[in-house]
Parts: structure tokens; sequence; C-alpha cells
């Protein structure tokens, strides 16, 4: 009987330690919750009168001046067909399940008055998941800052309007490592800021698919559509595939798809960048910092909205000045940008002098025996065309594109629009030789002997137009 009884106990107390989940009409139903219901709509306002946090429902939730804030391991279900409107300032913070996965959908927004300064939902901590779908927020924003251990964040089909970037700098914006994160099917319209990001520090796994991201960072600061961090030994890899990146046609610093790893982290995953359509930005697609990207079957146009070429513009941009970038750069169309493909592979040091990097970039993109397949179109800027810029020290292999030019058999036609070691001794060698050439090696060397050379490294003895090597500078006789 002894036995017994001290199961009971045991099961009672595993029971009082259950996690509650609440309803928005749970809450409605708890006073000073801050949660109310009105003509079929629930509203969420914090209380600014409160000079101290108050908990209610038996420490099942807290209020403050600014935040619900829900009990660890206190889950949250959104009911299918409810509205909810946030007040200002208004947030909802949570360690534990955001359940909305909906057939028929709901909508989170923020009420007239606070369409510019309601916040949003923000999940933090070991506890945190989340599964939506079908469902539409507008100016508010969520954040997930979950774990590696358990919990992802997953997004199917849904809306995100006019974000207002009070919640963070991106309308989904992840706080934490965490990994098995998914965000497909989603639309993104309109938003202040970036669409998907994470932090230099917050490096996460994650697939983004399918997504159409329309006229975002209406702000204009440095905010790229999707704007993602790896590293800190994270394995798990970054699929960025089939999307539409779509700018707003006006000068910005908002650029399309950005991948980073700024600080230098370990990474033994691989980004993979393929099949998106990345239009009317400050820049195409680039992958910064030391890691294995894949870009494949994109297409990048008039991504030259940018106020100096200089500090952006590429079609495709790969910069690892600290070293460490493998790239395979293949069947991508780049049309129209300031750039085409940039590889950015030097920097000065704090006394002015350029510095190499060991190892900083190894890019593919194309061989005699697998073709890169890029298509580059009037990519340049102050009437100069820029197929490839390759400003690092390493040699690239690039057979079997197709360049801005007439005869992709026209070697001076090609060498007209690459920049590298032939422009600038400190530059890698780009073998652009056509395919079935013959040509089986590509290496450069300084002659300072006063003839003029052509780009077969025949010597010319009279020059007309065309472009020449002298004295181991290309020049040009027009």
């Amino acid at each position: 009987m002894r036995k017994i009884f001290t199961f009971c106990l045991m099961a009672v107390a595993i029971m009082g330690l259950q996690a509650k989940v609440y309803t928005f009409a749970d809450l409605s139903n708890i006073e000073n919750s801050g949660v109310t219901y009105a003509d079929g709509v629930f509203y969420v306002n914090v209380n600014a009168d409160l000079t101290e946090s108050m908990e209610l429902d038996n420490g099942g939730i807290t209020v403050s001046k600014t935040d619900l804030t829900l009990a660890d391991g206190n889950g949250l279900k959104i009911e299918d067909g409810i509205t909810v409107l946030f007040g200002e300032k208004a947030r909802i913070t949570m360690n534990g399940k955001l359940d909305a996965d909906l057939e028929n959908g709901a909508t989170l927004s923020a009420t007239e008055e606070a369409a510019g300064n309601a916040i949003g939902i923000r999940l933090i901590g070991e506890e945190s998941d989340a599964v939506l779908t079908n469902v539409t927020f507008q100016y508010i924003g969520i954040g997930f800052g979950g774990s590696l251990e358990k919990g992802s964040f997953v997004a199917k089909n849904c809306e995100f309007l006019d974000f207002n970037g009070k919640l963070a700098n991106a309308n989904i914006n992840f706080t934490a490592m965490s990994k098995g994160n998914l965000i497909k099917d989603c639309t993104f319209s309109n938003g202040l800021m970036a669409c998907v990001a994470s932090g230099a520090n917050t490096p996460v796994g994650i697939t983004i698919e399918g997504c159409v991201m329309d006229k975002n960072g209406t702000q204009g600061r440095l905010t790229p559509a999707i704007n993602m961090t790896v590293g800190m030994g994270g394995t798990e890899d970054v699929n960025i595939l089939n999307n539409e990146v779509i700018g707003r046609e006006v000068t910005t610093r908002a650029g399309g798809i950005s991948v980073a790893n700024l600080l230098g982290l370990a990474y033994s995953g691989t980004v993979n960048i393929k099949g998106n359509v990345v239009k009317y930005n400050s820049f195409g697609i680039a992958c910064t910092g030391p890691f294995t990207s894949v870009i494949e079957d994109n297409i990048s146009i008039d991504n030259h909205y940018i106020a100096d070429p200089n500090n952006g513009g590429s079609g495709i941009n790969i910069t690892a000045n600290t070293g460490g970038a493998v790239a395979r750069i293949h069947n991508n169309y780049v049309e129209g940008n300031c750039w085409g493909v940039t590889l950015i592979g030097i920097k000065r040091t704090d006394d002015g002098d350029w510095m190499v990097p060991e190892n900083a970039i190894s890019v593919d993109m194309g061989t005699e025996d697998e073709p890169g397949g890029n298509v580059f179109v009037d990519n340049g800027n102050k009437g100069v065309l820029y197929d490839l810029y390759n400003n690092s020290a390493f040699d690239v292999p690039a057979r079997g594109n197709t360049w801005n030019v007439d005869d992709q058999n026209d070697l001076e036609a090609i060498e007209d629009v690459i920049v590298h070691q032939v422009d600038n001794e400190m530059y890698g060698l780009v073998d652009f030789a056509p395919l079935n050439s013959g040509i089986t090696d590509v290496k450069a060397a300084t002659v300072t002997d006063g003839r003029y050379y052509n780009l077969m490294g025949q010597p010319v003895a009279n020059p007309t137009s065309g472009i020449y090597i002298h004295n181991g500078v290309k020049v040009v006789i027009r």
C-alpha cells in the first residue's frame, strides 16, 4: 500500500511540472494579461502603468511594461482562423513551443496606431521550437533563439508583409545557434529591413526554399534580403534554393543574398546557393569569409542599384581576404550588374601595404573537362565591361563560359572583359582559353624588354589598334 501511495504522489508531482499550452482565448480570460477580445479580434497590449513585473496564472505568465512573457516550457497555440493585433511596443516572449500549424490560416498584425512600433514574438531559450503554416504576419516580426540540441524554426506557406523593423534587423531573425530550420514557400513584401537573417556570431543550419522576397529593405540600409552566418564548428549545410529576391529599382545599400563567416569560425558544411533569381538590388549574391560554397543555376540581373560601384554592384562576389574560401560557380546567368563575378582575396595592412593571405581563394569557374557554363551579358560601370574581376592572388580556371564578346574564340576580346594578372601582377591568372583549344596550361611572366606582344605571347613589331602586353602590363592601342 505504501508503494502505491508513493507512486501516486510522484505522478501528481510530474503532472504539476507539465508545461501549459496557452491559446489567445486562454490569455484573454486571465485578468490583467494584456490580451483582450473584442468583435472577433484578439488584442495584445502592454501595460505602461506597471512599475514592476506581475506574475499571473500561478506564474504561468508574467506581464510588464513591454512584454507578455510565458514561463519557461510553456507553449502558445495559434488557432485556425483567428486575428491578433499587437498594440504599441507590444511583444510576446516565450521559451517553449509556438504551434501555428494551420489549415485555414491566421493573421498576426498590429493596430493601426501601432503599425510603426509593435514588436511581435520572440522565442529564446532551450525549450524554443516553432512550427508555422499558413500564417500571415504584418508589421511585426518573429525572433528565434533556440538551441543546437533541440527545437527548430519551421515556416511554410506564410506571408510576411510591411515589416516595421522594431523586433530586429530582419522579419525572421535568428539570435542563437540552431539547426534543422526551414523556411519554405513564404512571401516577404515591402519590409523595412531584411527578410531572414542571423547575427555575425549566430551561425544556423537552414534551408530557405521557394520563397518570394519582393521590394524589401525599404530603409535602404546594408541589409540583404537573406543575410545568414555560418561557423562555430557547424556541420549542417545552408541551402538557399529557388527563391526570387527582387529589389526596388532605386539606389540603395539593400542587397540580395549574403552568406558570411565574418569571424573566421570553423565550419565544415557547404553553402548551396542554387536556382535563385536575384534582381534590382545593390548586389546579387555574396559569400564572405572561409567556407565552401556552391553557386549554380542562378539568375543575377540588374543588381546595380548602388551609389558607388566600388562599394557593391556585383552579380556574384566571393570575398576571403582572411583566407579559406572555396567556391564553385557554374551555370549562372549574370546580366546588367556593375560587375559580373568579383573575387576579392587581397587586403591592405594597417600600414597600407598589400597582404595576400595563405590559401585565400580557390574558385572553380570551369575546366576543359567540366565547363563553367556561366553566361555574362552587359556587366560593367563607367563605360567599361567587367565579366570577371580577379582581385585575388590566386589562379582561376574559367573555361567554357560565354563571355560578353561576339566571338568566344577571340582571346583579345575576352581579355578586354576580364581583369587578372595581365592587368596587375599581384592578381592571379584567369584561364579563359576556349574549350578544345589545345591550350593545356596558362602561365604569366613579366616581360620588360620594351617590345609589344599579342595575347598569344607573340612579339609584334608594329602594333596597330588592339590589346597588347608591353613591359608586363596590358595596354590598349586605339
